[in-house]
């Protein structure tokens, strides 16, 4: 599993970031356990605004 991220400082009060798992999509590998360790869900992409007061 890949993983990107990025941030952007704009400002002194306004911080922006982006973040990308399992950039290639892959499958987990099959293991007995199960994929306790492994991302099944694909690819997603979160985003995310901090603003300090």
């Amino acid at each position: 599993m890949r993983a990107a991220r990025a941030q952007f400082k704009a400002g002194d009060r306004l911080t922006l970031s982006a973040n990308v798992n399992n950039v290639f999509d892959r499958a987990p590998p099959i293991s007995p356990t199960g994929p306790a360790f492994y991302d099944v869900i694909g690819t997603y992409f979160t985003m995310g605004t901090r603003v300090a007061f």
